[in-house]
């Protein structure tokens, strides 16, 4: 999916992009492109995550990137 950063919570380490409901959880195993870590993401940053859902209906972050 590609789409802009609503929130993130570092917390839980949960993104939420623009247009979807389900939160983008990320993991020790996230891969991020050159520069990007979770700590650098931002709301309003366009972004591009390949993601999958987990059978807690949450998105697991495979891969992020910046769109």
């Amino acid at each position: 999916m590609t789409g802009k950063i609503e929130a993130v919570d570092e917390d839980q380490s949960v993104v939420q992009v623009q247009g979807t409901s389900v939160p983008i959880v990320a993991t020790s195993s996230t891969r991020y492109s050159r520069g990007l870590s979770f700590k650098s993401l931002k709301p309003g940053m366009e972004v591009k995550i390949v993601a999958v859902l987990r059978s807690d209906g949450k998105l697991e972050a495979l891969e992020v990137r910046s769109a």
